[in-house]
C-alpha cells in the first residue's frame, strides 16, 4: 500500500519494518544535535531524503520523508500550525501557494511546508 515513503522509494508495509529501517538508517546518517533532541539526516542520489527525528534520550521518535529537486514557487506564510501530538522537532507552516509556470493559471492554493527548530 502506499504510504509517505514508498513516495521516496522506501517501501515499508508494517510499524516494525519502519521501526527497523529507521533504525538502520540513523547510523548512516549526518546527526544534528539541537537543544531538543537531534536529526538523522539521510539522504540518497536519487535526491530522497529521510529526518529521523530522536529526543533528548536519543529514542527515535518520527521520521519524515523529503525530496531534494530543483523548483521555484511563491508562497505566502499564512499561520503557523501546531498539533496535538508534535514533538519539539516538529514544525509545521501553512502556505498560499501562487502558480509561476506560463498558462498555469491564476490564484493561489493551499500547502504546508516543515520547519526545523533553531
Amino acid at each position: 500500500m502506499p504510504n509517505h515513503l514508498s513516495s521516496i522509494g522506501l517501501a515499508v508495509e508494517s510499524q516494525g519494518a519502519f521501526l527497523a529501517l529507521i533504525n538502520d538508517l540513523a547510523p548512516k546518517s549526518q546527526a544534528i544535535t539541537l537543544p531538543q533532541g537531534r536529526y538523522f539526516h539521510w539522504t540518497d542520489v536519487s535526491g530522497a531524503e529521510l529526518w529521523i527525528q530522536a529526543d533528548a534520550s536519543n529514542e527515535r521518535v518520527g521520521a519524515k520523508p523529503h525530496y531534494r529537486g530543483q523548483g521555484r514557487m511563491k508562497v505566502g506564510l499564512t499561520a503557523r500550525l501546531s498539533r496535538p501530538n508534535d514533538t519539539p522537532l516538529d514544525g509545521e507552516l501553512d502556505l498560499a501557494m501562487r502558480r509561476l509556470a506560463p498558462g498555469a493559471g491564476a490564484g493561489l492554493g493551499p500547502g504546508a511546508a516543515r520547519i526545523t527548530p533553531k
